[in-house]
């Protein structure tokens, strides 16, 4: 059974990237140097997922992907764990599986691009892939700086780490069997609130699970408690998750002076006035205090408190 761990405590520079898109079938993508850059960095997963536009190839080449589909991310070596993500989610996978696709697309005798045939086996493999995995977490920058962050401390807690990488991983297990529920919770929000929270948009492809309080600081039954999530469009859900935003009691938005005119025509925040369509109930107002309380403009209570601590040295 691969776990989070095995991907997250590995130091490692060989790392393989593939993309999958609407002109690439199955690519190689520029080599990375940690897993947080090839899912997070300059030219890494979220670029491609937020761009579709051209970018270097492993062999320095420059090409346009396209829009991507899938992404997957795997090590050399003896570790048989590896990631496959789209832009909405990331799941753990076995390694196996993207090697047998490999091998496929390297024995191909023509390798001319944008093949319609070839890019919809290898999108209908990658499909199976993920489709059968209820173990995910949401795929946002913030997510994946929470895993970075968590495993960093687990090295942190003993130089020689690697002795009780038995025991951490056990532990990466048992937190991500908790996950496992998570499909659950969007479709709760689904069933909820029919649509994005906000704009009422019906189209659940692009609409994004949001907890409200943020699931790396929710227990077992928060993560999955209906009250605790919003169902919104990829602009306000990164907004919300990062904190540019929060919303009352009464469901009226609240816009952090940070983000200018601009930020807000993109994230889709035109209006100041915007409100949740459906009256927030009881079970909604502990999650929204929290949200205000540690999330929206983190960044300042965070400066403030550490002035406070400077001024009393």
């Amino acid at each position: 059974m691969v776990s989070w761990g095995e991907i997250f405590l590995k130091n490692t520079s060989a790392i393989n990237f593939r993309a999958c898109s609407a002109n690439r079938a199955w690519r190689r993508h520029k080599q990375f140097t940690s897993v947080e850059n090839a899912l997070i960095g300059d030219k890494g997963a979220s670029h491609l997922f937020g761009s579709g536009g051209d970018v270097y190839d492993g062999d320095g080449h420059k090409v346009n992907y396209g829009i991507p589909y899938f992404c997957a991310i795997w090590f050399d070596g003896e570790i048989g764990a590896a990631l496959l993500l789209n832009d909405d989610r990331m799941i753990l996978a076995d390694k196996e599986c993207f090697l047998e696709i490999d091998e496929w697309d390297q024995t191909r005798s023509n390798r001319v691009d944008s093949k319609p045939k070839e890019i919809e086996y290898v999108v209908t493999r990658l499909k199976s892939i993920f489709n059968q995995s209820d173990e995910f977490v949401n795929f946002t920058i913030s997510n994946v700086e929470e895993m970075i962050f968590k495993f960093n401390n687990l090295k942190e807690v003993d130089d020689n780490y690697k002795s009780n990488v038995d025991a951490s991983k056990t532990e990466c297990e048992t937190s991500s069997k908790s996950r496992i529920g998570q499909n659950k919770f969007r479709k709760k929000l689904i069933d909820y609130w029919g649509g994005c929270s906000i704009s009422n948009s019906k189209n659940l492809s692009l609409l994004k699970a949001s907890h409200i309080k943020p699931w790396m600081d929710s227990n077992d039954d928060e993560r999955l408690d209906v009250y605790n999530g919003l169902l919104l469009m990829p602009g306000l859900d990164s907004a919300f998750d990062a904190g540019f935003i929060s919303f009352d009691d009464n469901g009226s938005i609240i816009i952090s002076e940070s983000l200018d005119y601009v930020d807000k025509i993109y994230l889709g925040i035109i209006r100041s006035d915007l409100k949740v369509l459906r009256k927030f109930e009881c079970g909604h107002i502990k999650y929204l205090e929290f949200h205000r309380e540690y999330v929206f403009e983190s960044w300042r209570k965070v400066a403030f408190k550490n002035l406070i601590k400077k001024s009393h040295v």
